[in-house]
This record gives structure tokens, sequence and C-alpha cells, in this order.
């Protein structure tokens, strides 16, 4: 039984992983992450503003979050269902370093202190929190979905090239 909930918001169905790759990722952190909860968002500016609340964020500067007891992946055209079962893997991953606390130490004080924008590129190709739960994704995927597989693929969408600041969205 799955310690995490996952809640897919209309429109992101057709990301669902395949049931055998979601069984495998159940049961490697199973009840471990009890109280994680999952969203699954179709990728939006409205929901990037949310996420990332007064941060000028590009359309694709990310593709998930891990806060506190929550996950939160953006889906669209450049994922994959094999795609979001890494990406699933690997944010939880973060949640399961996030409540191990000798293994969070050690990871974060690895971590290198001259790249300071924790979200960007060359951040993650460094840190050592953010390999390890890459490892972890891989293992139990079977694949590797990170960040150059994903760039690769959203140098070929239309919102890349967007320069322009889009408006903040207001609730």
């Amino acid at each position: 039984m799955s310690g995490f909930t996952i809640r897919w918001l209309p429109g992101t169905e057709a990301w669902r992983p395949h049931p055998h790759l979601m069984r495998r990722i159940e049961d490697h952190y199973g009840p471990k992450l009890a109280g994680t909860r999952v969203t699954v968002w179709p990728r939006s500016w409205e929901v990037i503003d949310d996420l990332f609340p007064g941060r000028n964020m590009g359309y694709y500067d990310v593709r998930a979050v891990s806060r506190d007891d929550e996950v939160h992946i953006l889906v669209d055209e450049t994922e994959t269902p094999t795609s979001i079962a890494w990406l699933l893997a690997h944010e939880l991953g973060h949640q399961r370093v996030r409540l191990t606390p000798g293994l969070r130490d050690a990871l974060r004080d690895a971590a290198p202190v001259d790249v300071t924008d924790k979200a960007s590129d060359e951040y993650h190709e460094v840190d050592p929190e953010e390999r390890f739960v890459d490892g972890v994704a891989t293992k139990l995927t079977m694949v590797r979905k990170d960040r150059e597989w994903w760039r690769e693929r959203t140098r070929r969408h239309p919102h890349h090239r967007m320069t322009i600041v889009m408006p903040r969205h207001t609730r």
C-alpha cells in the first residue's frame, strides 16, 4: 500500500504511468512517505505563477517541485507517461531524503556553495541530492528521463523561445 497520495487534475490523465511502474514506485517508497501529497497539474502560466509566487519563472524552468510534504508535477506534450513515472520517483526521492535526517544532512553538507539557484540546470548537474534521486528514479523506472532528456524535448517546443514576461496570475 502506498504511503503517498496522487491527485491527477483534469487534463492530466494521458500522462498516468503504466500500472507496473506505479507498483514499483509504491513498493519502493510504501508507507515511508505517509502523508506525502502529489498533485499532477496541466502546465500553464497560471499554475507556474501559483506554485512560484513572486518569481519570474520561465515556462520551462521546472518540471516539478517538492516542498514540505507536497510534490507538484507539471505535464504537457514534452512529457510521456514513462517520464512522469521517472519524475514521480525522483520527487518522492527528495521526500525520502527530507525524512531521513542523516542522509539529508550528508547530501546537503556536500551541496555546491558556488551555485545558488537551486532551480537551475547547472545546480541539478552537480548537486549530490539531485544526482542521488536521479539514480533512484532511474533504477526504479529502468529508464533515464532526467533534465538533459527533457531539455532536448523542450528546445523543440514553441514556448522554449518565449522571452516576453507574462502578467502574473492573481486569484
